[in-house]
């Protein structure tokens, strides 16, 4: 059996009113290079003697018993904001 214990939520939204003028490429790519490594992210929850498959598949939401929600600090460019919400796995609760 395999219980998830944490579920991240990324939320990028973008916002083109605050550009004026044409912009550098390089820094553009720079902007958006940083908000990928942010938000980002793979776990894989399996047997410990599972062969990992050549192709990936996106699971459907899972829901996690007893959450725990933390809001991670935000950050934007001018143009992307990313909020992060991070679903833990309440272990006071169990019983």
């Amino acid at each position: 059996m395999i219980t998830l214990l944490e579920f991240r939520f990324h939320n990028v939204n973008l916002d083109f009113s605050g550009c004026r003028g044409r912009r550098v490429i390089k820094e553009i790519m720079r902007e958006i290079q940083v908000i990928m490594r942010q938000v980002c992210l793979m776990y894989v929850y399996t047997d410990t003697d599972v062969a990992v498959p050549f192709t990936w598949v996106e699971s459907d939401p899972k829901l996690i018993a007893n959450p725990q929600m933390v809001k991670l600090h935000a950050f934007d460019t001018k143009i992307h904001k990313v909020d992060t919400l991070v679903s833990d796995k309440n272990d006071e609760w169990d019983e």
